[in-house]
């Protein structure tokens, strides 16, 4: 069973600090990066830790990967609000069109598609006329 405590890693960094580069350094291991201290069956986090205890990685390159990481992320949701006000200025714009508000009905459909609607159902209905009709007039015959 792992025995590392917060007692054993540097007493120069706060505890929040400590979180932050034993997660880090956990990521690299998991990513591949080889471990600096034996495994001796234990978990990433665990080994992330005694590797810091042992003070065999480098804080300083630790605290860029972390910086590194974060510049990421926050570039991501910058481009993601880009993304939604062009998307949200486009759809204004749709809807301030006159050729949209004035030819869409409400039902949602333009004004030539519903009266094709309407007329494909009128045909539809002769030829439902036309079929009974017929029927009948078999059923005349025999």
């Amino acid at each position: 069973m792992a025995r590392i405590t917060v007692e054993d890693c540097p007493q120069t960094i706060s505890r929040f600090e400590l979180v932050a580069y034993a997660a880090e350094r956990g990521k690299q291991l998991n990513a591949g990066a080889p471990n600096l201290v034996p495994l001796d069956n234990d978990k990433i986090p665990v080994v992330a830790l005694r590797e810091l205890a042992k003070r065999v990685v480098n804080l300083d390159d630790m605290r860029e990967g972390i910086i590194r990481r974060m510049r990421q992320q926050v570039e991501v949701e910058e481009a993601e609000e880009e993304v939604i006000d062009f998307m949200n200025e486009e759809v204004a714009a749709i809807q301030q069109s006159s050729t949209y508000s004035e030819n869409v009905t409400e039902s949602g459909f333009s004004e030539q598609a519903e009266e094709e609607l309407d007329e494909e159902e009128d045909n539809t209905d002769e030829e439902i006329i036309e079929d009974d009709d017929s029927s009948e007039d078999e059923d005349k015959k025999s």
